[in-house]
Parts: structure tokens; C-alpha cells; sequence
């Protein structure tokens, strides 16, 4: 125990890379405390950890402030705007369970120079944070991502932007219209 306190004290923390193959459907990943148990040494009392410890070692340490650097589903594409990159949140005491809702697009994307469209997703995302009790049997502090696949698809595709002739038209066709109105109400 008193190793594991050391390894997570106050200027520590955790750095977490990856990536991920997730189902296409619903389902869920996190962040929340764990002890290894080393398998080449004998099973003695006071080396395993028990459910108590844990959740002792994890309502005393396991602070969940963090800082999500980037989260994506899928390749990003010119314009992607991920809504938790970036971003930090901070709890003050060691008692939080940070959940996140994430809401995934599937959506394909289409360039002014690209051929074929290319699939990838976009999301968004709601989020909650819950203050447990040891003992409550609320759950375990710990970063917490939910997400759930849309059935919808979003379609996103770059055209060039009309001529000065079609702006002109349309331009016009609008004075054009305003001045008949005008002349109607001014009889």
C-alpha cells in the first residue's frame, strides 16, 4: 500500500495513450484504479489487495482531475472540431466519479480534390460529475466515458462557392422583388 501511495503522490498522476477498437454500437471505457498482482509471487495475505484496500487506496489517492489533450472517433478530417480536446477539469477532493455521454455521428467527408468521400465520426458530449462516500456503494472514483452510436449518418461535402454573375441575379432578383412589394403596399 504505502508503494502505491508513493507512486501516486501529490505531484504525480497518470498519462494515458491509446488507441482504442470500440463496437459499433453502444458501450463504454474508463479510467479508475487497479492493482497488479504479480503472478511469480506466492499468494501471502499481506501481498494481495483486498476489495477494502482498494477502495480505501481509491477514496484516499485516485484523484480524477484531468486533462483530455484529444479524443477523437475516427480520422479527423480539415474543419474537425472535437469538443473535449483540450480541455481540463478539476476536482478538489478524491471522492469524484467523472462521467462522460458521448453522443457518436458516423459522417463521411468530402474535399474539393478528393475522389472518393471518407468515413469518420464526429460527437458530442455531455457531462457529469458525482461526489461518492466510502461505502456508499455508489462506485469507485474514476474517468468514465459512455458513448452511443448514432443510426444517422451526416454528410459533409466542400463545393466552390458561387460566381459574382449568380450573385449579381440573385441580387438583384431580390431588390427587384422588395420594390414590387413596396409597390403594392404603397397602393
Amino acid at each position: 500500500m504505502q508503494s502505491l501511495k508513493e507512486q501516486f503522490a501529490e505531484d504525480g498522476g497518470c498519462q494515458v495513450y491509446g488507441r482504442l477498437e470500440l463496437s459499433k454500437s453502444s458501450g463504454h471505457f474508463h479510467i479508475v484504479p487497479h492493482k497488479k498482482i504479480h503472478q511469480n509471487q506466492p499468494p501471502v495475505d499481506t501481498n494481495i489487495l483486498n476489495l477494502m484496500d482498494l477502495i480505501s487506496f481509491a477514496f484516499d489517492q485516485f484523484n480524477v482531475s484531468h486533462t483530455i489533450n484529444s479524443l477523437s472517433f475516427g480520422d479527423q478530417y480539415p474543419g474537425f472540431k472535437s469538443p473535449l480536446d483540450g480541455q481540463t477539469r478539476a476536482v478538489l477532493d478524491t471522492h469524484g466519479m467523472y462521467q462522460y455521454y458521448v453522443k457518436v455521428v458516423p459522417t463521411k467527408y468530402k474535399g474539393l480534390k478528393m475522389e472518393t468521400a471518407m468515413s469518420s465520426n464526429q460527437y458530442s458530449v455531455t457531462e457529469h460529475l458525482s461526489h461518492l462516500a466510502p461505502g456508499s456503494g455508489r462506485g469507485l472514483p474514476g474517468v468514465y466515458f459512455y458513448y452511443e452510436v448514432s443510426p444517422i449518418q451526416a454528410s459533409i461535402e466542400e463545393k466552390r462557392g458561387s460566381n459574382f454573375l449568380r450573385f449579381l441575379t440573385s441580387a438583384c432578383a431580390i431588390i427587384g422583388g422588395a420594390y414590387s412589394v413596396m409597390g403594392l403596399v404603397d397602393l
